[in-house]
């Protein structure tokens, strides 16, 4: 991810804005379920190893929409004083088929037959990022700490969600599953699992 740039040279030569594009879709899912699980007085922190607002920003803001209510964004700049950090974004805009939108409507403008589902990926409008607090988020730059960089959320479960907040529609009803730190769908999974059965049964 781009937050690795300092420390892998090889990051940096093959960034490219279209794979944040598709991780915000998936990050989006994981953060969705673990809202979902988190029971209400429970914390739960959203981290990327980016700084790309389209991974981070984005997806905080989508679940706050989500959400409605029930959670809510943590002030934790009194915690870890010595650690040097910068608030969240309010604004970004999105690269696709290079060219810049400010707007989801100037995108839909430019592809009025076929636009791709990208509506999530742009920010609140400023009244609704004022509301969100989304100046709680942390950006750690890598030359600040003489770290990666990363991104920080914290969120409080403040009361029970609606029951179909964060739920996947019917077309993306495919749970998503972690395993060894990779977000995988449950088909892959199953394809890792008859692999290491085909495996054993050789040897």
């Amino acid at each position: 991810s781009d937050g690795a740039v300092r420390k892998l040279a090889i990051v940096l030569k093959r960034w490219a804005c279209a794979p944040a594009l598709s991780l915000h879709a998936l990050q989006l899912r994981i953060a969705a379920r673990g809202a979902r699980l988190t029971a209400p007085g429970g914390t739960l922190v959203y981290s990327t190893c980016s700084l790309n607002p389209v991974e981070n920003e984005a997806v905080v803001a989508q679940l706050l929409k989500e959400f409605g209510g029930s959670l809510a964004l943590v002030d934790v700049s009194s915690q870890l004083p010595q650690l040097r950090r910068r608030p969240g974004l309010a604004t970004w805009r999105v690269w696709h088929r290079a060219k810049w939108h400010d707007t989801w409507a100037s995108m839909v403008d430019r592809f009025p037959r076929k636009c791709p589902r990208f509506e999530t990926l742009f920010p609140p409008t400023a009244a609704e990022a004022a509301a969100m607090h989304l100046e709680r988020c942390l950006r750690l730059f890598p030359q600040d700490n003489d770290s990666g960089g990363f991104f920080v959320a914290v969120f409080e479960k403040v009361a029970d969600h609606a029951p179909d907040a964060g739920a996947l529609a019917p077309e993306d009803a495919q749970e998503v599953c972690v395993v060894e730190g990779a977000a995988i769908l449950p088909e892959a999974l199953t394809r890792i699992a008859d692999g290491a059965a085909e495996g054993a049964a050789a040897a």
